[in-house]
């Protein structure tokens, strides 16, 4: 998709020649400060809560990881492109963007920016809220609503 065809090199030169920054998933936070950093952006506010709307049941994980083996070779011939890709990205520019930044530095404004990864009073005073107004406001009006709805009476 970045390059616009089916084509792994046309699409590294964007990667390496046209684009600032590239994060990854699976460093998040180092990904944030990143960002940060690259785009000029100082005062950008990279704090977060941590997501509360993440289903608390693992069964659709178990039903997923639990039937990779039939999917597998399925999903590595298809994403095959994006596998390269993510590597090229993974081994080489990753790096790069660290070493820009500075390993020793990055190490620190992780500790520093991120030292406290647990909800404040008022993000549990907002779940609070959000959980009031949605079970005794919204579903209240849905539920009416669905019952007597003005379309069954014209």
């Amino acid at each position: 998709m970045i390059a616009g065809e089916e084509d792994v090199d046309a699409a590294k030169q964007i990667i390496d020649n046209k684009l600032l920054f590239v994060g990854l998933v699976e460093h998040f936070n180092e990904s944030l400060l990143l960002f940060r950093s690259s785009m000029g952006l100082c005062n950008l506010n990279i704090d977060y809560n941590m997501p509360v709307n993440a289903a608390k049941s693992s069964k659709a994980k178990n039903d997923i990881v639990g039937n990779i083996d039939v999917y597998e070779d399925e999903i590595l011939e298809n994403n095959n492109l994006d596998i390269i890709l993510y590597d090229y990205v993974k081994d080489k520019i990753w790096p790069r963007q660290i070493e820009n930044y500075g390993d020793d530095r990055l190490k620190s404004d992780l500790k520093e920016e991120f030292r406290q990864r647990h909800p404040t009073m008022k993000a549990k005073c907002n779940e609070w809220a959000y959980g009031a107004y949605r079970n005794l406001v919204y579903k209240p009006v849905l539920w009416y609503d669905r019952r007597y709805s003005f379309s069954k009476v014209l």
